[in-house]
């Protein structure tokens, strides 16, 4: 089940679509995206508290190409996540956008 968006600030209209499952997750998380414009584009994860945890993906996204992969979310960030609750974050060239995940053993 892919995880509903919140947006921030973003301009809706070179956003297409996130979509982040499962959720609840272990380890693995299947990430994917699409934008209007070509541009760059993070990936990076935080605590709910927004500690920054580490960057999940960078790079450059093609307009209106689905962008879709699977990470492994300890090696992403270097370390073993504790079970909780993260901030996925999507930051694009003119905003942002978030989803919810939980992190369980």
């Amino acid at each position: 089940m892919a995880t509903q968006l919140l947006f921030d600030d973003t301009n809706e209209a070179n956003a297409q679509m996130l979509a982040i499952y499962p959720n609840p997750f272990n380890d693995e998380l299947n990430i994917g995206f699409s934008v209007t414009e070509t541009q760059n584009v993070s990936i990076e994860l935080y605590t709910v508290q927004g500690k920054f945890v580490g960057k999940l993906y960078e790079g450059k996204a093609t307009a209106n190409e689905k962008q879709t992969f699977t990470l492994n979310t300890a090696k992403a960030v270097g370390k073993q996540l504790s079970v909780g609750v993260y901030m996925c974050v999507l930051r694009l060239a003119d905003g942002t956008m978030q989803s919810k995940q939980i992190i369980r053993k």
